[in-house]
């Protein structure tokens, strides 16, 4: 065995190994199985009897792995509420693609069979939905945020999305809960005067795993990746007081697919700046998911990367739905984006898909398009307020959910 304390002309890793051996301390061999993953790997995150007890820690510790190609770690976020500070929860590993990020599987209400009345202003109103059991009582509170969603259907009629939203009342006597909506149309006139019928069955998941913050600067991002991640699932992200920053910021290189997300209130009010639900930058292919973003500036902004949208419901913000520059955004199967101030501002280079039974309705104007190409091969642009000519046989995707919060 050789002696430590001496230098010897050999690979750094053996004398590593030899050294310790010799000082009665870890080897080489032990201190690696902390930071290189040769299997796979589950980090939890929870307040209690978890790895961390921060979703920042549990990045931090993932960016100084090693994960190598035969292994995957599993970033399994439980049930809770996480408040991270701005800009604290980054993924810069080169590792990222290895990397799978869930939470805890959202809680189904068992849904509501229509709706009893609709109260308030256009984008601040209140729905009250009858509904189909008693269970969901003794799980949703005031405050609390859940997701409403028909189950989608060939018709325009069978599409709603009334967003990520606050619940605002818990009616037990009469089976009753009642949540704000942003959407950006008289939701009153709409659905007492026949567009929507009021006796669809509607499906309100709670999120369980939910990261409520209340950003005031435009550069304040929740969870920021400089790489892409495989997945991420069972997420929802909420900026409590409507202001600026960013909730989901993708720019690397990677595939990710996005299931079940939830994100609402990143510049919902009157926020300026590049502020957006979901940023995806380039050279990224995002496969998105059952999820929903509301009440933001700008829901789903594509720059360069491409994003295939499935089954995903985009409301209830300020400025637009979904935004496209030089890349390709198709907006497939069962999408909707309605109740935005704009259906859809996509432009500059870029490509939009509409896919089949998508639609773009019941937004302030249908669309604000220039310089691009867009394609569909079903139209139903006919109901928005206004409707503008440049829009060339509308493309959508196919995927997620965008609303307001409150």
């Amino acid at each position: 065995m050789l002696p430590c304390g001496k230098l010897h002309n050999r690979p750094i890793l053996h004398r590593l190994r030899d050294c310790g051996a010799a000082c009665g301390e870890k080897t080489f061999t032990s201190l690696s199985a902390d930071f290189i993953v040769r299997s796979d790997r589950t980090i939890t995150v929870g307040a209690t009897g978890c790895d961390y007890t921060t979703i920042e820690g549990a990045f931090t510790a993932v960016n100084s792995l090693v994960i190598l190609d035969s292994a995957i770690v599993t970033m399994d976020i439980q049930a809770g509420t996480y408040s991270p500070a701005a800009n604290a929860v980054q993924l810069l590993t080169p590792f990222a693609g290895s990397v799978i990020i869930t939470g805890a599987t959202p809680y189904d209400t068992g849904g509501a069979t229509g709706i009893q009345a609709i109260s308030g202003t256009t984008g601040a109103e209140t729905i009250q939905f009858n509904m189909a059991s008693t269970a969901w009582q003794a799980n949703i509170s005031v405050n609390d945020y859940v997701s409403v969603t028909t189950g989608g259907g060939l018709t325009d009629a069978d599409k709603q999305a009334f967003g990520f939203s606050r619940v605002t009342n818990v009616d037990t006597t009469n089976n009753r809960l009642t949540v704000q909506s942003r959407h950006r149309l008289d939701l009153s006139a709409i659905i007492n005067g026949g567009s929507f019928p009021a006796t669809l069955a509607y499906t309100i998941k709670k999120p369980l795993t939910l990261i409520s913050v209340n950003y005031s600067t435009a550069t304040d991002i929740v969870v920021y990746m400089s790489r892409s991640p495989l997945s991420i699932s069972n997420l929802a992200m909420v900026n409590t007081g409507r202001g600026v920053g960013n909730g989901l910021r993708l720019v690397g290189s990677g595939n990710t697919t996005i299931s079940n997300c939830f994100i609402a209130g990143f510049g919902g009010s009157a926020a300026t700046g590049e502020i957006y639900g979901l940023f995806v930058g380039p050279q990224q292919y995002i496969a998105q998911q059952s999820s929903i973003i509301s009440d933001c500036r700008i829901g789903l902004y594509v720059q360069g990367g491409t994003v295939y949208v499935a089954n995903t419901f985009i409301t209830g913000c300020y400025i637009g739905g979904y935004s496209e520059l030089n890349g390709l955004l198709y907006f497939a199967a069962f999408s909707l984006s309605q109740g935005n101030t704009l259906g859809a501002s996509a432009s500059y280079g870029g490509t939009i898909i509409n896919g089949y039974a998508c639609a773009v309705q019941y937004n302030t104007t249908g669309a604000s398009v220039a310089q691009f190409a867009r394609y569909s091969n079903q139209s139903t642009h006919a109901e928005n307020t206004t409707d503008y000519a440049q829009t060339i046989n509308e493309l959508l995707s196919d995927g997620s959910f965008i609303s307001d919060p409150e």
